[in-house]
């Protein structure tokens, strides 16, 4: 049997940590590339975006880089301390922020990641502010030159 005692410290640790959302997933972040994460364990996959894989060679900067490896370095830098939460919006595809903060629509605005065509429609709109800036793969090309990187994943959707 259930005690009033049980119930209420029941109660208030609910209120210290929140009701949790059927497959939300809480924690600090282990990044794996630039849109895969590890919270409390799990892999969780940013929703509606995409990012270079590790090994995409790119010029930027001048200088030939892995574009892939930048885009994990960029995920890290707004995650470096967090403490997120992720809920599941389809399989395999989480929103997670941090407060507030939607770590996709970041990654976004600093130019490491471009939205799926069916993403939010505020996601599109800062993909344009990080193209008219010129942020990161906005500014970074192909080893061959040409195209911008940006552009190319775009072209894949």
């Amino acid at each position: 049997m259930i005690g009033r005692t049980h119930i209420t410290i029941l109660g208030v640790a609910l209120l210290i940590t929140g009701p949790v959302a059927a497959g939300e997933v809480r924690g600090s972040v282990e990044v794996i590339d630039g849109s895969t994460m590890l919270v409390a364990g799990k892999t969780v996959h940013l929703a509606d975006i995409v990012v270079p894989p590790i090994g995409s060679k790119c010029v930027w900067r001048g200088q030939p880089l892995d574009c892939g490896v930048l885009a994990r370095a960029g995920l890290k830098d707004i995650t470096a301390g967090a403490d997120v939460v992720c809920i599941p919006v389809r399989a395999n595809a989480h929103r997670c922020k941090d407060g507030s903060f939607d770590l996709a629509f970041g990654l976004i605005h600093a130019g490491w990641a471009v939205p799926v065509e069916n993403a939010p429609g505020h996601y599109h709109k800062k993909m344009q502010n990080a193209k008219e800036h010129k942020r990161a793969l906005w500014s970074a090309h192909g080893v061959e030159g040409g195209e911008l990187i940006a552009s190319r994943l775009r072209s894949k959707l």
